[in-house]
């Protein structure tokens, strides 16, 4: 009987350590449930957030889009405006470049005949003065320089002013004022006589001082050339200087329209326009 109580005994003890070990897995288990449970309503809640972020993102992205489309839209406007307006400014500045040219172009049509014919009026009466057929324009003599002539007159016998003038047209007829050596003391040299002397006959005969009466032998002389040797016409200005005896072509220009009133290129159209028309000289 006791046995028999032992053996009982032993089973509940085993029934209840079973127990005990089963409620512990039960427990595990349910743990275990709760965590993986869990862990579902995270990846849910996570979904939610992966969703509600995508759809944060697409407002962003669709925000950025519509920024874009309105910076391209402002910027196209502006640089369309900016093109408008720099055609409308080069548009007036051609206009105005424009009506500056027709106003220039109108002002020398009607100035250049005018000029012209002035030049051509101006040369043919120096051409016709500097030949006799009218007085002509001459530097005035300084008082000084006249009292200087004055007294030396009274010194210089008739014969003396004479026997100059003779080697004056002989230095005329031999063309040696074309020389470039030419000078002051060269042709007082050739006439025999002092510079005094030469300066008083050539102011009271030519009524110009030496200088002039050279210039104006070579500018006639040229100007014969030019009217009676066709070649000439198309010589060089700086052929013709060095021709007619001048240092360098710009002082013969200037000497040229001193005494003719115009330049030796507008003198050579002249003579081609007019077919030689003028004064001529052997």
């Amino acid at each position: 009987m006791e046995q028999k109580n032992v053996q009982n005994t032993k089973k509940h003890v085993d029934i209840g350590q079973r127990y005990l070990y089963l409620k512990n897995e039960i427990h595990k288990i349910s743990k275990k449930d709760a965590i993986l449970v869990k862990g579902i309503n995270s990846r849910g809640r996570i979904k939610e957030k992966v969703r509600e972020s995508n759809n944060i993102e697409d407002r962003v992205q669709n925000y950025v889009n519509t920024s874009y489309d309105d910076i391209d839209e402002n910027i196209f406007s502006r640089n369309k405006n900016q093109i408008a307006q720099r055609k409308i400014w080069v548009k007036n500045i051609i206009i105005v470049i424009a009506v500056f040219i027709i106003i220039i172009g109108t002002a020398y049509f009607i100035w250049y005949p005018y000029n012209h014919k002035k030049s051509i009026t101006k040369f043919k009466n120096k051409f016709y003065s500097l030949h006799g057929n009218s007085s002509i324009e001459n530097t005035p003599l300084q008082k000084s320089e006249e009292s200087k002539l004055n007294g030396d007159e009274l010194m210089m016998s008739s014969e003396t002013e004479q026997k100059i003038l003779t080697k004056l047209k002989e230095f005329e007829e031999l063309d040696l004022f074309i020389n470039n050596n030419m000078s002051r003391a060269y042709l007082a040299t050739f006439c025999e006589t002092n510079g005094k002397y030469l300066s008083y006959v050539i102011n009271k005969q030519k009524n110009k001082c030496i200088n002039s009466y050279i210039n104006e032998l070579r500018i006639n002389y040229i100007i014969r050339k030019l009217q009676n040797v066709h070649k000439y016409k198309k010589y060089k200005i700086a052929i013709l200087s060095e021709e007619a005896g001048f240092s360098s072509p710009n002082r013969f220009s200037l000497v040229f329209k001193k005494f003719t009133g115009m330049s030796p290129s507008q003198f050579i159209k002249y003579l081609d326009e007019k077919g030689n028309e003028g004064p001529r000289f052997q």
